[in-house]
């Protein structure tokens, strides 16, 4: 009978001293008691401070054995497999040296995989993220959560849960060591990347009988970028090899006839890495081309589920199909998809919105692509209006969208827009983007005598009001940031004349010296609030910078309909940088602006975007066709499907992905 009923196996390097000591605490405080728990730390390829360090921690423990191991292998596979010719107890843990197990984690998984006689014995896992760029990881599961237990045998298993993203982390497992052993499974130190997934994938293959535990955290996960990136250029033959290592983990499960959602992902990373690298021959990129080729052809559908909505599952296969069946200019055809075509865009809209009246009449849901797509009816604005006033006046919803909208956004012709919350994500986001690391001089006003409500509920407004109310009132309080405003978030809301409105703003502005940006929505507000701080200081406009010493750029939107005014402005802001900012409309952001004065690039808002000639022609954004003027149909997750807008647009430039053009005054 083994002296130890579990060894936990560390892989040791390059850990800070303060984290590890918290690993270290950890495993002295298990339930299960520490004594009777056999920990080998495998010091790889470490610093004489860092030996020393750990030896003296486990100096007087008898049950830790601090090892060495020094070669050229740099993932955490060889020290891993190091660990398990060691290994004496009857179950194996894996703990990395940057995190930490919970109190009674150990002694719950070895009761249950003991009481059930398991192979394997799965747990939940915790995380915390080093700060809020880190991207998390995503722990949920499609078992059910209610259960105490679920008891998963080969004869009778769920591969659709099982096979799960999210299920191929070690560390929140343990595995019967004989099992290990009888079925040779250890970690492929050839796979450059995802050992665990190997690791866990042979386990789920050849496994008898496995224990899921979905109330039980044990493991709490230290995500820093070290976790999770892995950075640096490949050369061609590093990088093939790269990539026949993880042609090894998509080819284990499909040998055994099973399909899952981690095929698409592995594709995902290999062409993500291909845009990294633009060193690589396209001899290489041709040779990556064939390997993955079957892959991308014969792609097995995955169901859409809370772990991957149907916009994420749609991501995972455009990019690997893009990038990698274009080995002769990835890069192009990538920006041609994301930023022109946006077929992921239009896959996500068509879902979320296939159960309304809309979507189940024109059969949304058997909308597969372009071609299809292009057969649906062009939407004019008096159908769109037929709508909304059933909508407004009636009450009625689920016609264009799922339910309600946020709200209506009426632009300067009267007509109205739904605004939905993804919408509005995208208008928050541009928001964040501008203002991020900012102190800024806003030129606004919430004009709160100008909504309305309608009969199912929901105001009107106009887009800039829209706009400061989401992202003061709500998504401020959701994200960490760190922007800065010259005025109180109070002060744009406040309900007095506009005079009284933008001379308090003018005075704040004044008094604030840190002001690196100036933004408004309206080119024209900007002229009116220049005029407000003349008749305050006089002197502040002759030398701006004299005012604002840390201001960088002045930012102007709406300069279409009104660019008579920019030569005004120029005159005042000097050497400062103007920009047009972004072109917004109620229906979506149509472009950022370029080095040029009322020139756009377009760039991805979440919509899909088509355009059509003066003969009625309908185009792909990526056909435009410079010196000639558009049409812009727009598709939206705000119930704009094929939207013959009033937008036109002359096109400048088309080139690499890259469209840029005039936006045409609205008549």
């Amino acid at each position: 009978m083994p002296k130890y009923k579990i060894s936990v196996i560390t892989p040791f390097h390059n850990v800070p001293k303060d984290i590890f000591k918290k690993t270290w605490n950890s495993m002295q405080e298990q339930t299960f008691g520490f004594k009777n728990i056999e920990w080998i730390i495998v010091m790889h390829n470490c610093t004489k401070g860092e030996i020393n360090f750990v030896k003296k921690l486990a100096k007087n423990h008898s049950n830790v054995k601090v090892k060495l191991l020094n070669n050229n292998s740099h993932t955490p596979s060889s020290p891993k497999n190091y660990a398990l010719k060691l290994a004496t107890g009857k179950y194996v843990g894996f703990l990395d040296a940057d995190d930490t197990y919970l109190k009674n984690c150990l002694e719950v998984a070895i009761r249950e995989a003991e009481v059930e006689r398991v192979q394997v014995c799965m747990f939940r896992m915790e995380y915390h993220l080093e700060h809020p760029k880190v991207r998390p990881i995503d722990e949920r599961t499609l078992w059910n959560q209610a259960e105490e237990k679920i008891i998963i045998k080969k004869h009778n298993r769920d591969n659709y849960r099982l096979y799960a993203d999210n299920f191929y982390f070690l560390t929140s497992k343990i595995f019967d060591r004989e099992f290990l052993l009888k079925n040779k499974i250890n970690f492929d130190e050839t796979l450059p990347i995802a050992e665990d997934y190997y690791f866990a994938m042979q386990c789920f293959l050849k496994a008898r009988k496995m224990i899921y535990l979905p109330k039980h955290i044990g493991y709490h996960y230290y995500i820093h970028e070290s976790s999770i990136s892995q950075s640096g250029e490949f050369n061609d033959e590093d990088f093939l090899e790269y990539a026949k290592g993880i042609l090894k983990c998509i080819e284990l499960p499909e040998k055994h006839g099973i399909h899952t959602d981690a095929v698409n992902g592995f594709c995902m990373v290999v062409a993500l890495r291909i845009l990294m690298c633009p060193n690589l021959s396209i001899e290489t990129r041709m040779k990556t081309k064939e390997l993955f080729a079957p892959y991308i052809k014969n792609r097995i559908t995955q169901k859409e589920n809370k772990l991957y909505a149907i916009d994420r599952l749609s991501s995972r296969y455009w990019i690997a199909r893009i990038v990698l069946m274009n080995p002769k200019n990835p890069w192009k055809a990538y920006n041609d998809e994301l930023i022109l075509n946006s077929t992921v865009n239009l896959t996500a809209i068509l879902g979320l919105n296939k159960n309304t009246d809309y979507g189940q009449k024109h059969k949304f849901s058997s909308v597969n692509n372009i071609k299809k797509f292009q057969q649906l009816p062009l939407m004019t604005r008096s159908t769109l209006d037929s709508f909304i006033r059933l909508q407004t006046n009636i009450g009625e919803s689920d016609i264009l969208i799922n339910g309600r909208p946020l709200a209506y956004l009426s632009d300067a012709n009267g007509s109205l827009f739904m605004n939905t919350n993804a919408q509005m994500h995208q208008y928050n986001e541009l928001f964040k983007n501008i203002f991020e690391g900012q102190t800024t001089f806003l030129v606004a006003k919430y004009n709160s005598k100008k909504s309305q409500l309608t009969n199912d509920k929901c105001t009107i407004s106009n887009l800039s009001d829209a706009m400061l109310k989401n992202y003061f009132f709500n998504y401020r309080d959701q994200i960490q940031t760190n922007a800065k405003f010259s005025s109180s978030d109070i002060s744009y809301f406040k309900n007095i004349s506009n005079k009284e409105h933008f001379t308090n703003l003018a005075k704040d502005a004044l008094k604030d010296k840190n002001i690196t940006r100036i933004f408004a929505f309206d080119i024209k507000d900007l002229l009116y609030m220049f005029k407000i701080i003349e008749g305050i200081k006089p002197s502040a406009l002759k030398d701006i910078k004299k005012t604002w010493p840390k201001l960088k750029i002045v930012i102007g939107t709406n300069y279409e309909n009104n660019s008579a005014y920019y030569k005004k402005i120029k005159k005042i802001i000097g050497n400062v940088e103007f920009s047009n900012g972004i072109y917004l409309t109620e229906a979506g952001i149509l472009g950022a602006s370029t080095d040029k004065p009322g020139i756009y690039e377009k760039v991805s808002d979440g919509n899909f975007y088509e355009i059509m000639d003066s003969k009625g022609k309908v185009f792909k954004l990526s056909q435009a066709k410079v010196g000639n003027t558009y049409t812009l149909i727009i598709t939206n997750s705000a119930g704009l499907y094929r939207f013959v807008s009033n937008y036109k647009l002359e096109i400048v430039g088309n080139q690499n992905g890259k469209l840029t053009y005039k936006v045409l005054p609205s008549k």
